[in-house]
């Protein structure tokens, strides 16, 4: 399966249905590897894994740290979530990890056809191929939130041959325009009045509508205190407004890449 990402299996341990899965899917010709709980590993297969298997045997708890490594691999990914646990396990993970059971896309029971799966694996990483290329050619919807008009008018300008620009000018309509839009980036300003940008960010990883969309700081404050206060929000990046054309152009093609 040339250029098709892999399956990644997660667990406590691999036992006879993880080994079985795993020899099973790789003579179909998948790239497959049990991680277990290895968050290292998991950090490091990000951009190669198609689908994330996880297997759950009554150890949601002892899983929690590779469960929150993989909730942050796929803020950024078209990667798909496998569970496969009992009826009791599958409420455990919807009541103790709920953000990343949202993002489940299938869930299922011990004693499942494994020809069947094989197959239906096979497919979905095929598919996740189709639509990351399609996704790829896409033109980029930005939208940037400043209260200073001019400035955005002037950032949409530069950035408008290449990427689908929008600008508004508060936290409001910046809300209200990213649940109504499908949003690739968000260019964000830090100072603005009634609402700050770090606190628009902080509503936005509080919804499951924005909490998804990746914001970059574009803005004119740079002392290190209000830096360290938003890095630790973690954005997708922080670039001052004394930024050229040129230089925020190439921050955002290597952002795209």
């Amino acid at each position: 399966m040339s250029g098709t990402r892999g399956l990644v299996i997660v667990g406590s341990t691999e036992g006879i249905l993880a080994r079985g899965l795993r020899n099973k899917l790789a003579s179909s010709g998948i790239n497959v590897e049990f991680v277990g709980m290895d968050t290292v590993r998991l950090k490091e297969v990000k951009d190669t894994t198609g689908i994330y298997l996880i297997e759950l045997k009554e150890d949601v708890d002892n899983l929690q740290y590779a469960l929150g490594r993989i909730r942050e691999n796929i803020l950024s990914s078209v990667a798909r979530i496998i569970v496969i646990a009992q009826k009791n396990d599958q409420i455990e993970l919807r009541r103790k990890q709920p953000d990343l059971a949202s993002r489940v896309t299938d869930w299922y029971e011990h004693g499942f056809d494994m020809d069947e799966f094989s197959k239906y694996v096979r497919t979905s990483l095929e598919s996740e191929v189709a639509t990351q290329v399609k996704e790829e050619s896409r033109v980029k919807n930005i939208l940037i939130v400043d209260d200073d008009p001019t400035y955005a008018k002037m950032v949409r300008e530069w950035l408008k041959d290449f990427y689908h620009v929008s600008v508004v000018v508060n936290a409001m309509q910046a809300i209200n325009f990213m649940n109504a839009h499908q949003l690739d980036l968000v260019l964000l300003d830090y100072e603005m009045p009634v609402v700050s940008g770090p606190q628009v960010f902080e509503m936005m990883k509080n919804e499951p509508e924005t909490c998804n969309i990746p914001v970059m700081f574009l803005t004119g404050v740079g002392d290190p205190a209000s830096v360290s206060r938003v890095i630790a929000l973690k954005p997708a990046g922080y670039i001052l407004k004394t930024a050229t054309r040129e230089a925020l152009l190439n921050k955002l093609i290597a952002f795209f890449k």
